[in-house]
């Protein structure tokens, strides 16, 4: 393991909640800091949580979005985070997939732990300027919802001015206190959304998105006050 002031964090993506926590329980005992998701969904939001992630391990067949197709959208995006997928077949074409699409290694399942943490720390290795360089400060912490003015609502997504442009199909979390008062819901919830359109409009952005990974109970909330059509009349 990289040695450094904090645990580096491995993003652990498995669709077997007992898999997915043994690998998690192994790492943190290593020193690591991970980080569990069990679709492509909450992959997409963690990432966006957590830019310093040092390394995705991905199951090939994650529900919702699978692996390779999750990999080509991040690579896309420019994200160029190291990934690991894990598999339960090894076919030549599907090895070639995977890397072709940005993996930097693919391991079938069942596997060595020894086996995988020796990948993991040839990658970790390899990747250590970049890793450094990626956790510099970017000076946007979109969290931060300052400067986002809320237009419309509805059950399914939000429209929202931006004093800066956002990239379509990134996503981020949005922080709205006009959200969380008319849903009677705790001040620091957020709301994880994905950039559909982005409109330049005078001096700044319009944003169309839609929610995504939202609890059942948000959900709920959400759907009976837009459907009630009280409250969601934004200036």
């Amino acid at each position: 393991m990289i040695q450094d002031e904090k645990p580096l964090k491995l993003l652990v993506a498995e669709s077997d909640t007992d898999q997915g926590q043994s690998l998690c329980a192994v790492l943190k005992q290593l020193g690591y800091d991970p980080l569990p998701a069990q679709n492509g969904a909450e992959v997409m939001i963690l990432v966006t949580q957590h830019p310093d992630i040092a390394l995705l391990l991905l199951y090939k067949n994650l529900p919702g979005v699978d692996a390779i197709t999750l990999l080509k959208k991040l690579r896309q995006q420019q994200n160029n985070i190291p990934a690991v997928i894990l598999s339960d077949t090894s076919g030549k074409a599907e090895i070639i997939e995977a890397v072709s699409s940005g993996a930097s290694d693919f391991i079938v399942k069942p596997y060595q732990i020894g086996r995988l943490m020796l990948k993991i720390n040839t990658i970790l290795e390899r990747c250590q300027d970049q890793l450094q360089e990626r956790m510099q400060p970017t000076g946007l912490d979109l969290e931060c919802s300052a400067d986002l003015v809320l237009l419309d609502i509805s059950a399914t997504g939000c429209a929202f001015k931006s004093s800066f442009p956002m990239q379509e199909n990134s996503y981020l979390l949005l922080e709205s206190n006009d959200i969380t008062s008319k849903l009677q819901v705790a001040e620091n919830t957020s709301f994880p959304i994905r950039i559909a359109n982005c409109t330049q409009q005078g001096k700044g952005w319009k944003i169309g998105a839609q929610f995504v990974g939202l609890c059942p109970t948000i959900k709920e909330k959400l759907a009976a006050a837009c459907q009630s059509h009280k409250g969601f009349t934004f200036k």
